[in-house]
């Protein structure tokens, strides 16, 4: 019979008691090796986080590599209510005098009064083009090379007649303006500039409608409400012209963006070098590495006071990184004149507790001064291989697909996973031997259970013979 309750009712033993602790011994190699696998896995965290900061410090490292940012020029204004300035890096450092005359525009125009009710079937033709006035306050147009535009019109309404404008994209939209009287049709240019200048005429039902800023005003069946016209400015007192409010290059390596005209006194534009892209760059890189090197040696350290390792102290492989790392990015370069050069020598140096420091008193200087020479020591050129691209090669052969980090992860990977199967086989081994226990507990209950049955046979026989005496 089996057993029905954690004691035993023949033997009185305390059977889940009893193999509990049997289990228990039978579980201490499963034991050791999750403490194994624990702790494997503990590493694997561990090399993660180095590897996030080294690729912290791969991504710094290459940053270097941008040549522009060592000849980065800066341009401010003066008044940034008329323009804004952006400088490329052939921008000539000095201050120059910019005032803005005219702003580019396109054409507006808008229907007269009364016009809402003539609409009606017809033709209505659009021709893109230039106005221009003479001496003698003549005004001509000239018409684009681009072909008038006819639009073939079947409606009966204003609304339909913007759309219809609309849906031929003749380089004007058509919007309709209730001027709290009347609905009046308001035509403007897609574009900016003297060139998207336009004229108006329509025939059949759209005969009434026409403009032309050429002709008496009375002719025109629309008013002008802004005339196309191009940007102008002086730059020094020298008057410059352009199809759009953004002017390129009437300051060498300069875009102006003209915003609104000037008044009375000329906006200043000053062109000066601009280290801040470079500098921005060399602190990432060396709060990188510092992020790096903090990160190493708080999985290394050793507490004497409390006797208490870290996960990876002993690991002589941190060390080499940090050394390799350390090493590619304190090296000296070989310039293309002859002479060398290295972090030092603009300010950024190695401290006694191994991590990087920035003198940014000696590194502006370094950057204003030399600007050409930081830029081949970090970014290199066609004969100089740079800091930037040296330290990625060795950067590369820590934290790279076959790097030293990519190793040991895999092989920390590779036990853990070696565990686990390990686990599995001694946890299908456990229940097997956890099974026999019971069972053999079952057949020694069984068996007590039985020879007491037949003590009281045997007591009872013996009691029934004549003369038996207890």
């Amino acid at each position: 019979m089996g057993i029905t309750s954690s004691v035993g009712l023949a033997t009185g033993l305390n059977v889940d008691d009893i193999v509990s602790k049997l289990m228990s011994a039978e579980q201490q190699p499963a034991v050791l090796l999750q403490q194994k696998s624990t702790k494997l896995s503990t590493q694997l965290s561990a090399f993660g986080q180095i590897k996030s900061v080294m690729s912290s410090l791969q991504d710094a490292t290459t940053a270097l590599g941008s040549a522009d940012k060592y000849a980065a020029m800066s341009a401010r204004v003066s008044d940034s209510s008329a323009l804004s300035a952006t400088s490329s890096t052939s921008a000539l450092a000095g201050s120059y005098n910019v005032k803005v005359l005219n702003l580019a525009q396109g054409q507006r125009v808008a229907s007269n009064s009364g016009v809402a009710s003539s609409v009606a079937a017809g033709t209505l033709t659009i021709q893109l083009g230039t106005y221009s006035t003479d001496s003698n306050n003549v005004t001509t147009f000239s018409a684009a090379s681009t072909a008038a535009t006819p639009i073939n019109f079947t409606g009966s309404t204003l609304t339909e007649l913007r759309d219809s404008i609309n849906a031929a994209k003749t380089g004007v939209t058509a919007s309709i303006v209730n001027d709290g009287t009347s609905d009046r049709l308001v035509l403007a240019s897609d574009g900016v500039g003297g060139a998207t200048g336009f004229q108006i005429s329509g025939t059949d039902g759209l005969s009434g409608l026409s403009y032309d800023a050429s002709t008496a005003a009375s002719s025109n069946s629309f008013s002008s409400l802004q005339s196309a016209q191009d940007s102008k400015i002086e730059v020094q007192g020298l008057t410059i012209t352009r199809s759009s409010n953004t002017v390129e290059n009437a300051i060498p390596g300069v875009t102006l963006n003209l915003t609104a005209k000037t008044t009375t006194d000329p906006v200043v534009v000053t062109v000066s070098k601009d280290n801040s892209q470079a500098t921005t760059a060399v602190q990432n890189l060396v709060k990188a590495y510092n992020g790096m090197i903090s990160t190493m040696n708080a999985m290394t350290s050793y507490n004497k006071d409390s006797n208490q390792a870290s996960v990876l102290t002993g690991d002589a492989s941190i060390a080499s990184m940090r050394n390799l790392a350390r090493g590619a990015l304190t090296q000296s370069v070989k310039l293309s004149d002859g002479s060398s050069m290295r972090f030092s020598d603009m300010g950024v140096t190695l401290q006694k507790d191994g991590t990087l420091a920035v003198d940014t008193t000696k590194l502006n200087k370094a950057l204003t001064e030399q600007p050409a020479r930081v830029a081949e020591f970090l970014a290199g050129n066609s004969s100089t291989t740079g800091l930037s691209k040296l330290a990625s090669k060795t950067l590369d052969s820590i934290n790279g697909t076959n790097g030293s980090l990519a190793g040991k992860t895999k092989g920390l990977q590779s036990s853990i996973d070696s565990i686990g199967k390990q686990l599995d086989s001694w946890n299908t081994r456990l229940t097997a031997i956890e099974a026999r226990y019971r069972a053999q507990f079952t057949a020694l209950e069984t068996t007590i259970s039985s020879m007491q049955s037949t003590q009281t046979y045997l007591t009872q026989q013996l009691a029934a013979l004549p003369g038996f005496s207890s």
